[in-house]
């Protein structure tokens, strides 16, 4: 990366960056799908995790759903582990994610709102 010389030089690189660093706020309006792909994670089947939850959000047409990698969550025992982030809402963690409950992320708490309570970590989200 190029070094910067002043504090312009700087808040054009931040504007160039905010859409792509948006998918990680709830600036960007869209739901975020984060898979836990630290070592912990990708040993535990994240990656086919993240493939099968790719799959399932092209099959449903959901294009306002999108798929991130991040690091750990620091619950190595749950991997894989998957946050379910929607704008103005609470996050949802989900552990223990296998292919079948990742479909079921898509089939019921993407499409149906309808969260997973089977395989839910954190207790602060409110479930109807």
């Amino acid at each position: 990366m190029t070094k910067l010389g002043s504090w312009d030089e700087l808040k054009k690189f931040r504007e160039d960056n905010r859409k792509e660093t948006s998918l990680l706020t709830s600036d960007s309006g869209k739901t975020v799908l984060a898979v836990g792909e630290a070592t912990c994670g990708i040993a535990a089947g994240a990656k086919r995790v993240a493939e099968v939850l790719r799959k399932e959000i092209d099959k449903q047409g959901l294009e306002n759903v999108s798929i991130i990698a991040t690091g750990c969550f620091g619950y190595c025992y749950a991997e894989p582990m998957v946050e379910v982030r929607e704008p103005g809402k609470k996050s949802v963690y989900y552990g223990y994610v296998t292919e079948d409950t990742a479909r079921e992320i898509v089939s019921g708490h993407l499409l149906k709102g309808k969260p997973l309570t089977q395989n839910i970590l954190n207790v602060e989200v409110w479930i109807p």
